[in-house]
């Protein structure tokens, strides 16, 4: 007669069985615990060089905390968005009391450990698995990788982002300022001191990136992306995000969990 599996002593096949199914809930999403992933329509936008008048029709978000366990209350962070017709233009707007970054990290160092803001980009696909996306320091150092899971990432993949100063002719701009106040610059809540990122992406850069057809001479109907931030201060970290991962400890290395872009064309 076969014994009770009561009865029946946990060998190491069943104790390696029981291991990997704890591994793989630490990684993957929880289900139900997440709303479906946000969409935004980012409206088009005469490219007016970063004139004022242009950002302030740009679209909106303010990245949220979905941690489960808070260090501290997080300062607003508002992303501004808007479809040159040629590009993606993003500015960060970060509130930010104690700004801390080193400018002496190298190129894909641990920028997680500064004050940084991340963009992350992936085919439009209900169930995309890969993703490309980079994080930009307050002192300006890039950390740029491919993605396809929190615990998965190719660091080899260039973004050939820089900073305006110094590259001037760099594929990806971007611009860095800390401001004593963010409201003239189009903050609604974050509108305290802090510092502003703004960067440009070029459609035929991140379609070619992305492995999607040319789109001419104007975006992709719509995209996959994520935005995030992490902020240090004193009472501690503090990490927020568009798009829920629906992981225990956020992360925006989960492309099947970013928002939507619903690009304007008109």
């Amino acid at each position: 007669m076969g014994s009770d599996i009561s009865d029946r002593p946990c060998g190491p096949s069943l104790l390696r069985l029981v291991s990997g199914i704890l591994v793989l809930a630490c990684f993957a999403p929880h289900a139900g615990s997440a709303e479906p992933p946000p969409r935004l329509l980012v409206p088009a936008v005469a490219d007016l060089a970063g004139a004022e008048a242009a950002w302030s029709r740009a679209a909106r978000i303010e990245l949220s905390d979905f941690w489960k366990q808070k260090s501290h209350l997080s300062e607003p962070t508002e992303v501004l968005l808007f479809n040159t017709g040629r590009a993606l233009r993003v500015r960060f707007l970060a509130e930010d009391s104690d700004i801390r970054a080193d400018p002496a990290r190298p190129r894909d160092g641990d920028t997680y450990h500064d004050d940084c803001v991340e963009i992350f980009f992936a085919r439009p696909e209900a169930s995309v698995a890969e993703g490309i996306g980079l994080e930009i320091s307050a002192a300006g150092v890039v950390s740029d990788m491919r993605v396809w899971r929190r615990d998965k990432l190719d660091h080899g993949w260039d973004s050939r982002a820089a900073l305006v100063d110094g590259h001037p002719d760099a594929t990806v701009p971007f611009t860095i300022h800390r401001v004593p106040s963010l409201r003239p610059f189009g903050g609604k809540d974050a509108v305290g001191a802090g510092w502003m990122l703004e960067i440009e992406f070029p459609w035929s850069y991140l379609c070619r990136e992305l492995g999607l057809p040319d789109p001419g001479d104007g975006p992709p109907a719509r995209l996959r992306a994520n935005f995030a931030r992490w902020d240090y201060g004193a009472a501690g970290r503090m990490f927020t995000i568009w798009s829920d991962s629906g992981l225990p400890l956020p992360s925006p290395h989960v492309p099947g969990r970013y928002g939507w872009l619903m690009l304007s064309k008109e």
